[in-house]
This record gives structure tokens, sequence and C-alpha cells, in this order.
């Protein structure tokens, strides 16, 4: 199995010990925060990797360092940027993969999501909230024969030896979310994606086809969310969430592109470090998996503050 990482081991553990060794945050935790009465300050507009149907806090600023527990077969250290809006939406900046690749690669791309709330939940009624998720850029998508032979043995099995092309998404969602008894919420959206391809170039057949096209084609993807937050305790939210999202696959018989769905669904933990930093780890697994032992553990931490303008 490949190894993924959200952000490293290693880099993990130093922060979370210089955040746990630092006297001063130790000392002012203990001193000011009692464990029964600890209440974060700060809304959270997702579960791991799904939005749910808050909103973040006007001027709140959230850092979200860690790996995608949504999406397929990211490295390196990902950053999410968010800033609440008013009260009644939030903007993020993040860095992700745009969908999932057919291939083992590691694709990470800008993107810039807005959300803003429709309806605010109260006794009676559930909140709701649209947003839009936009990748402006194409993303370019360049898988030779040996890349193909090492990362996808089954498709270079099946005769395929390159696969290049440019893709974009823009998409839109809605979800629907509601407390349905204390500390147990339950969420659940639509996601309706306009995915673009281009530049097209497939080598099948042991190379002895190729099938070429420049020009853009274009594909409506439907996919759906949900899932959980319960409270264990004032600190700790155990987490559950599952998601379809789509993928380009490509046809070793005849070349072509087309888009397809996969599954993935994670359950963890997130924990309230301080007031305003929190941890999330999760266990990840996707339906293209072959057993338990391909199962991830993800890791990410959150930083959120109130800005003093």
């Amino acid at each position: 199995m490949k190894k993924h990482s959200f952000i490293s081991f290693h880099l993990t553990i130093a922060l979370i010990s210089f955040i746990f060794s630092n006297h001063s945050w130790s000392q002012t935790d203990s001193s000011e925060i009692n464990e029964a009465q600890f209440v974060f300050p700060h809304t959270l507009n997702r579960l791991f990797s799904i939005p749910n149907s808050r909103i973040m806090n006007s001027l709140d600023f959230s850092l979200l360092l860690g790996s995608s527990f949504g999406f397929v077969d990211n490295s390196g250290i990902l950053g999410t940027l968010g800033l609440g809006l008013g009260g009644f939406g939030d903007v993020e900046i993040g860095s992700e993969s745009l969908l999932g690749s057919m291939f083992n690669s590691n694709e990470n791309f800008t993107n810039i999501r807005m959300k803003v709330r429709i309806l605010t939940e109260n006794e009676h009624l559930p909140g709701v909230a649209i947003g839009i998720k936009a990748n402006n850029a194409w993303n370019q998508s360049r898988n030779d024969s040996e890349f193909i032979r090492t990362t996808e043995g089954g498709l270079y099995g099946a005769g395929l030896r390159t696969a290049n092309y440019d893709s974009r998404m823009t998409s839109v969602y809605a979800v629907i979310g509601k407390m349905v008894r204390p500390g147990l919420s339950l969420y659940a959206g639509v996601d309706v994606a306009d995915l673009r391809y281009k530049n097209v170039y497939i080598v099948f057949n042991e190379g002895s086809s190729t099938y070429s096209r420049d020009e853009q084609e274009r594909e409506t993807v439907i996919n759906f969310f949900g899932g959980f937050e319960y409270y264990l305790n004032n600190r700790t939210i155990l987490i559950f969430e599952i998601q379809s999202f789509p993928y380009l696959k490509v046809s070793t018989t005849e070349g072509t592109l087309s888009s397809s769905r996969r599954i993935v669904t994670v359950a963890g933990i997130r924990f309230f470090v301080t007031k305003w930093l929190l941890v999330d780890s999760g266990i990840r697994y996707q339906d293209n998996y072959s057993g338990l032992a391909d199962a991830e553990i993800r890791l990410g931490i959150n930083g959120m503050w109130k800005l003093g303008f």
C-alpha cells in the first residue's frame, strides 16, 4: 500500500509536543479552563472533510494543516485558510485533490470555497446552507508508461501505456443539519459538479492504439455526503462521515475518458486542546481498497482566532 501523508508523522508529533511542552500555555489551560466547563468559542463549518450546515463566526480566522480526509492520495503539508464573513457566510482557500485520480498520483490543487447560511437551526427547524467550490485553473495530469506500470499494474496489464489530460471542476452544494438529541447532530447534503477535461491523449492496446481529443468535454456529476457528530465530553467529539466523489477513468479498449464515483468514509475523534486549537484524527477507507490493511490514519491540526479589527 502506498504511504499517504496529510502531514508527516514526525512533524505532527513535533507540533503536538511543542504545544504541550510550552510551559505558559499549559499553565494557562490548567488554571483557567476547567475540564467540565470547557467551551470552544468558535464555530466549525465542517466535519472532517464534508461541510456541515454551520457558518464560521464573523471575523474568525481558521488555519487548518494536515492531510485531506476526503480525497485520495494527497501528500505533503496541505493547508486551508478560512474567514467568517459577518456571521452569514464564510470563505476558504484550500489545497486538495481536484478530483480522485485514476492513478495513485499526488495531484494537489488550490481552490476557493464560499458557503452562505440559508436557514439558522432552532428547536423546530434544521440549519440549511449552500456553497460553491471552484478550481479556476486547468490542472495537468501526465501519466507515462513507467508511472502506470508502477502505480496501477491492473491498468498497465490491460494495455494502458499513457494517459494525459487537463481537468477542472466547479461544484455547488446544499447541506442540511439538525441536532436530534443533546450532543448528537446529523448532516446530509448533495453536490452537483461541472466537470471538464480537454487535451486528452491516451495510448492503449499495449501501445498499438492512440486516442486524442483537444476539444473540451463536459460532464455533470451528482454526489452525496452525510455524517454525524456526537459529543463524548466537552473536549471530545466522535465524528463519522461518508461521501461520494468523482474521478476520471480511462477505457483500456477505446481510450476514452469518462467520470465515475468512489465512496470514502472516515470515522474518528476531534479533540479540543485549547480554546483556539483542535486536533482531528480519523481512520479513512475507500470502496476500492482491498481490505482493512489499506485503511489509513489521517491527522489534522486546526487553529482558530478572532481577528481584532
